[in-house]
C-alpha cells in the first residue's frame, strides 16, 4: 500500500540524504542529489510501486525547491523507475 501523505511527509528523509552523501559526497548539482534521494527511498521501501509523488509534498517534506525536484522526477521517469498517468506520477514496479 502506497504511503499517505502524512507518511511520506513524516518520513525521516535526513536517512536517504546521509545515504546519498556518503556515497556520492556533498558536491553533487541539487537535481542529481534528488535523484539519488528518491531512488533511495524508492530502494528501502519509503516510496513504494504505486505511490502517487506529488511535487508539492516532496519538495516540503525534502525542503528543496520545485526546479530541483522537477528536474530529478523527470530523470527518474525518462529511467523508467516511474511513470506519468491521469493522475499524477507514481513509482514504478521495479524488477531489482
Amino acid at each position: 500500500m502506497a504511503p499517505k501523505r502524512s507518511e511520506v511527509s513524516k518520513f525521516d528523509w535526513q536517512k536517504c540524504r546521509q545515504a546519498v552523501s556518503v556515497r556520492y559526497g556533498d558536491e553533487l548539482p541539487a537535481s542529481a542529489k534528488m535523484r539519488l534521494i528518491l531512488m533511495e527511498a524508492i530502494r528501502i521501501g519509503v516510496l513504494t510501486p504505486g505511490t502517487r509523488l506529488k511535487e508539492a509534498e516532496l519538495g516540503h517534506a525534502l525542503s528543496v525547491s520545485r526546479t530541483p525536484l522537477r528536474e530529478a522526477l523527470t530523470a527518474l521517469k525518462s529511467e523508467h523507475v516511474i511513470t506519468t498517468e491521469a493522475d499524477g506520477m507514481r513509482v514504478r514496479t521495479l524488477g531489482w
